[in-house]
């Protein structure tokens, strides 16, 4: 973890993303509706309201181990997820370039 400037002038505790396609900061809040979005709602889309929230748990439980001395951690699975989510957003950033920030009502 690391110290980011934020918009306000101080720093958010962030984690720096380095893979294939650049780097990227990372915050729990986004990281966790990046998730909801590109796991469960297209689980919740294409199979329904009941089946697509299970198939996204079971990714979810799939995406952790459990380690004796350190406990829950990502599972290899969990890794190349997040890599896979990082390096589509770094990617996008790159052809696209930094979203609009959304309008809050």
């Amino acid at each position: 973890t690391c110290e980011v400037a934020n918009d306000s002038g101080g720093f958010d505790k962030a984690v720096i993303y380095s893979g294939q396609r650049g780097s990227i900061s990372i915050y729990p809040a986004p990281e966790r509706f990046a998730l909801a979005n590109h796991v469960e709602g297209i689980a919740i889309e294409k199979y329904g309201q009941d089946l697509g929230q299970q198939m996204a748990l079971r990714m979810y439980k799939g995406m952790l181990a459990e380690d004796e001395v350190q406990g829950l951690q990502l599972s290899q699975f969990g890794r190349e997820g997040f890599n896979l989510l990082h390096d589509s957003f770094i990617e996008q950033i790159q052809k696209e370039g930094m979203p609009d920030m959304p309008v809050m009502h």
